[in-house]
């Protein structure tokens, strides 16, 4: 499988949600939202596994289960590096420490982020401006 970038412009909606729902967990797992069942569930899931986006591990403590196999038992879903790399989670925390952000937390005017933004097209999505 090629290693090349991914674009979150080639994810789905859903397959965004969930990437980055797992993301901020702590523990990284995939839980699937209560409106998201069946047909419509495989579909987003079996995509973001072929492209090893997540990975199936056993289900233990808390982690959300996914699915139950015969020779495994419970299976759980959780985000992979490469999951983690398609929504440009790498790049958000390389930004927030080249600019020290985790050391001093600094509150930005609507008009300063739309300044870094111009000036850094790449942290535009990060900025939210």
């Amino acid at each position: 499988m090629s290693l090349k970038k991914l674009s979150p412009n080639k994810l789905t909606d859903p397959q965004l949600v969930l990437l980055s729902a797992a993301a901020q967990r702590e523990d990284g797992a995939i839980k699937l939202a209560p409106n998201l069942k069946g047909g419509a569930a495989d579909k987003v899931v079996s995509k973001l596994l072929r492209d090893a986006l997540i990975e199936e591990i056993p289900a233990r403590g808390a982690l959300p289960i996914w699915r139950r196999d015969e020779e495994n038992g419970a299976v759980a879903l959780r985000i992979t590096r490469r999951g983690l790399a398609a929504i440009r989670i790498d790049e958000h925390r390389a930004f927030l420490e080249k600019a020290g952000a985790e050391a001093r937390w600094r509150r930005y005017s609507t008009m300063e982020l739309r300044a870094i933004a111009m000036a850094r097209p790449s942290y535009a999505p990060f900025l939210g401006a």
